[in-house]
């Protein structure tokens, strides 16, 4: 073999080399990827108002903006909801801070709320949850009565 035929394959083997790693920093930057709301120029504000606005990193990346007015209006009425409930729970459950495995469930057919529960807190429920039954029953003794509106 001559010196060009050596460089070559010496070249060859740090191309597969640098391909090895490539392949490797490029997975782990796929798993590290993270899911970011993609935002938009519809801002939905703390007072629940719905506007035309500038995007804006830290606004979009907290989930108060949306790309369409329908979409910002739609969430913004889940975010009242979702607010009131978790205002509702800490005037309930205080500074409680334990995980809790009560929460309650609205019941379509009949429009009630009831109390649902988790047995291990090691669950994560797409809700809010109350660290005693008393507390969430309370909840949904006023919710049902019409005391606190969603």
């Amino acid at each position: 073999m001559s010196d060009l035929d050596d460089k070559i394959e010496e070249i060859k083997v740090k191309i597969y080399d640098l391909q090895k790693d490539l392949a490797v920093i490029m997975n782990d930057a796929a798993k590290s990827k993270k899911w970011s709301p993609v935002g938009g120029d519809w801002r939905i504000f703390s007072s629940g108002n719905v506007d035309d606005w500038n995007s804006n990193e830290h606004i979009k990346n907290f989930g108060y903006e949306r790309p369409t007015q329908q979409q910002a209006e739609r969430a913004a009425v889940e975010m009242r909801k979702f607010n009131r409930l978790l205002a509702l729970r800490d005037e309930l459950c205080g500074d409680d801070t334990e995980l809790g495995i009560y929460h309650f469930i609205f019941q379509n057919r009949d429009g009630t709320y009831f109390i649902g529960y988790s047995e291990q807190q090691n669950y994560e429920i797409g809700s809010v949850r109350f660290t005693t039954k008393e507390s969430a029953q309370r909840a949904c003794d006023m919710l049902n009565s019409g005391e606190v509106e969603l």
